[in-house]
């Protein structure tokens, strides 16, 4: 379990009414739904598993969604198991432990999103 969460450069739990003002000027809250709805060329968009900064289920539905109502035909939406936030090989996918190895120099991608990745530019090809 995590220790503590972090949003952008603030501690713990941000207020509704800071992350609901989309402005595009503060990147910890932006919404880029409204820019994934009219996205028409190819997209291959991993959520990791273990993140704990972005709601992986939410985040992967939302961006199947809005690429739908773009009527874009050539997408792809995947959770990675065992991936945290930078899609790391995570036990937790808390912040510290990303720190951590990081810091260590201890860190892994998950193969599956280079397996995934290369799979996919290669259907694109066809």
């Amino acid at each position: 379990m995590c220790t503590r969460t972090y949003y952008g450069d603030m501690p713990g739990v941000v207020p509704e009414g800071q992350w609901q003002v989309n402005n595009p000027d503060n990147e910890h809250f932006w919404n880029p739904i409204e820019v994934i709805e009219q996205v028409r060329i190819p997209v291959l968009a991993f959520f990791g598993e273990e993140d704990t900064q972005v709601d992986p289920i939410q985040g992967a539905h939302a961006y199947r969604a809005a690429l739908e109502r773009a009527g874009n035909p050539n997408f792809r939406v995947e959770i990675i198991p065992g991936a945290d936030h930078l899609m790391l090989l995570a036990e937790t996918g808390c912040i510290d432990e990303t720190h951590q190895r990081l810091q260590s120099g201890e860190w892994t991608i998950v193969p599956e999103i280079l397996d995934t990745l290369e799979e996919w530019l290669r259907g694109l090809r066809r």
